[in-house]
Parts: C-alpha cells; sequence; structure tokens
C-alpha cells in the first residue's frame, strides 16, 4: 500500500496518466514497458518514472498474471475464491475501510428519545437541509440560514457552521481541550468516547455532542420557519439547560 502511494504521487508529480500502471496492450511488464516508450511527449517523465523500481514493483505485483493475449476481458471480484461478487465479501471490505455506526455514542447517552432519533438522522445525513432538498428537485437558495455564507448541509450545520463552532468552542475552551474537528457528524459521535476518557473532560457528559446538535436543529428551524433569531449567547443558554 505504501509502494502504491508513492507511485499515485510519482504520477501525479509527472503529469502522467494513471492508465499506464494498468493498461498491458497484450501481455505482461515488458509490453507495457513498450507501450509506455512509444507515448509521445514525455520523454524526460517517463525516463524519470522508468528509473523508479517502485513503478516496476508495482507493475510486476498487479499486472503479472494477469493480462493475457487471445482471451477475452472479463470481470470478477477478487476478494472472493470464486472470483464472484457476493454481498458478504463487499459488507467486509466496507467494514474494513469505514467508521462503524457509533450506536453507543447515542443510545447510551441519557437524553430524549427524540434527540437521539434526530442524531441517527444526522450521522445517516437524512434530514431535510437545502442539499437533499436539492438533490430531490426542489429549486431552493443553497444557503445556511444559521451562518448565511456557506451551503447548507447536514454536516456544516451541525458542525462547521460558524454559530455551530461557537457552540463546540465553548464546551471545549471549558474543559481545557483542543481538537480538530472531524468532517462528518459520523466522526465526531464516533471519536467522542475516546475523549471521554481524558482527564481533561471528566466533567463533559455523553450528552454534549447530541445536545450541541440538537439546539443547531431547533434554532435553525426556527430561523428557517419563524423568522425569530437568537443570538450564540441565547443558543448556549438552551444548550446549558439540558445539564439541569
Amino acid at each position: 500500500m505504501e509502494d502504491f502511494s508513492q507511485l499515485i504521487f510519482d504520477l501525479e508529480l509527472l503529469d502522467l496518466p494513471l492508465m499506464f500502471v494498468f493498461w498491458g496492450g497484450g501481455g505482461g511488464v515488458e509490453n507495457i514497458r513498450g507501450l509506455i516508450l512509444e507515448v509521445q511527449g514525455w520523454t524526460d517523465s517517463l525516463s524519470l518514472l522508468l528509473g523508479s523500481p517502485i513503478f516496476w514493483r508495482f507493475v510486476k505485483k498487479e499486472c503479472a498474471g494477469v493480462i493475457r493475449q487471445h482471451e477475452r476481458d472479463q470481470m470478477y471480484w477478487r476478494y472472493t475464491a470464486s472470483k464472484k461478487f457476493t454481498v458478504g465479501s463487499y459488507k467486509t471490505l466496507y467494514d474494513q475501510h469505514s467508521i462503524s455506526f457509533p450506536w453507543k455514542s447515542i443510545w447510551k447517552a441519557r437524553v430524549p428519545s427524540k434527540v437521539a432519533f434526530f442524531c441517527v438522522d444526522s450521522s445517516n445525513w437524512e434530514h431535510l437541509t437545502i442539499d437533499n432538498l436539492r438533490k430531490c428537485g426542489m429549486i431552493v437558495l443553497e444557503w445556511c440560514f444559521m451562518c448565511k455564507k456557506a451551503a447548507e448541509s447536514v454536516d456544516h450545520l451541525l458542525i462547521h457552521c460558524d454559530v455551530a463552532k461557537g457552540l463546540w468552542d465553548g464546551v471545549f475552551g471549558r474543559s481545557g481541550l483542543s481538537w480538530v474537528m472531524p468532517n462528518s457528524v459520523v466522526e465526531v459521535l464516533a471519536c467522542w468516547p475516546t475523549l471521554l476518557s481524558c482527564s481533561q473532560v471528566a466533567a463533559v457528559r455523553k450528552m454534549t455532542p447530541l445536545c450541541i446538535m440538537w439546539c443547531m436543529w431547533l434554532e435553525r428551524n426556527e430561523r428557517c420557519f419563524n423568522n425569530r433569531e437568537h443570538n450564540v449567547d441565547e443558543i448556549w443558554g438552551l444548550f446549558c439547560m439540558f445539564f439541569v
């Protein structure tokens, strides 16, 4: 995997198309070498690439025994012995490269059921935010009701919006924690239990991220449907009411 990453970096640096790695022209590494040498316009770059042992080590590993002459091309699934796709093999592969659903961060927190269900939908990006409405074909202005700057999405509204950032920073500042916010809601909820083990945030309850997201959603709907807007201090007061 490290060799592959280095190869991709070399190809991008030399401005070469990645298809050179996978297009064999009918049989083995030597044919790939000849094919590349015939390409015009990249003479200097090719000389550097062909001199890289990482490149040829990758080609031998990925292409040897795969490209065959006088045989019809066919698709196969490399993650099963039969080379046929199965749902089980895909699930195993998906689980290895994805974050598991943070159910403990949601259902073990002492919050009302409606807040827990809301966070489940947030983790699956199922709220009717502006980006999801546009995907459904509705013609609406793409903007955030809270910060009035960026396009509205679930992750932006609950994590990256300036108003949401004020709430998150308030929690982190009072707990003495410096933390880089992840990209998505599901990543926040997945990482939160690891933060609770730190002595710095011993007083921060498991319900904190869920309450912040719920307060942001309530305020968003107030601005969207009732045309009533509260400042950050008022939203913070609403958030603190969950801990009373």
